[in-house]
C-alpha cells in the first residue's frame, strides 16, 4: 500500500511540475511568435526590403503565417516553421506580384523574450526572379 501511495504522489508532483512549464505554442511560453510583426530585411548586395509577417505559434512549436513585403516591390508568401527554445526556423514560399515568378527562402533567428521580435539570417534556396543575392539579414518587431 505504501508503494502505491508513493507512486500516486510522484505522479501528481510530475504532472504539477509539467503544468507550470509551458511549452512552445502554449499560453505563457516566453518565445511564442503570435500576431503581426514589422519585417526589415537587408540582402547581401545592400538592397533593403520592408513589410509584415503575420505569425502564429501552434501547440508543439509549429509556426504558420503569411509574409507581405511592400517595399521596394510587392512580394507575398506563406510562412511555415518551427520554434525550439528561443530559436525559430522559418521557410517562406514567395511570389513577386505582377512578375509571375517567385522562390523559396529559409532562415533561422533568435526570438526575443515574450516574442516581441526576432533577428536572424535568411538564405535564398530558389529564386525564379533572378534577384542575384543569396543571403539576407532580417529583423521582426512585434506591432503593438
Amino acid at each position: 500500500m505504501k508503494t502505491c501511495v508513493t507512486l500516486v504522489t510522484l505522479a501528481v508532483l510530475v504532472s504539477t511540475s509539467c503544468a507550470s512549464n509551458p511549452q512552445p505554442g502554449e499560453p505563457g511560453y516566453s518565445f511564442n511568435l503570435n500576431g503581426q510583426y514589422t519585417l526589415q530585411m537587408t540582402a547581401s548586395d545592400g538592397s533593403s526590403f520592408a513589410g509584415n509577417f503575420q505569425l502564429k505559434t501552434l501547440r508543439g512549436g509549429a509556426i504558420t503565417g503569411t509574409m507581405s513585403i511592400t517595399t521596394p516591390m510587392n512580394i507575398s508568401g506563406q510562412v511555415e516553421g518551427s520554434l525550439l527554445g528561443s530559436e525559430v526556423r522559418l521557410q517562406t514560399q514567395y511570389e513577386v506580384t505582377g512578375m509571375g515568378c517567385g522562390g523559396l527562402v529559409e532562415g533561422t533567428a533568435v526570438v526575443s523574450e515574450n516574442g516581441i521580435g526576432a533577428d536572424g539570417l535568411m538564405e535564398v534556396i530558389e529564386d525564379e526572379c533572378g534577384g542575384g543575392f543569396s543571403t539576407m539579414t532580417f529583423s521582426l518587431i512585434k506591432n503593438s
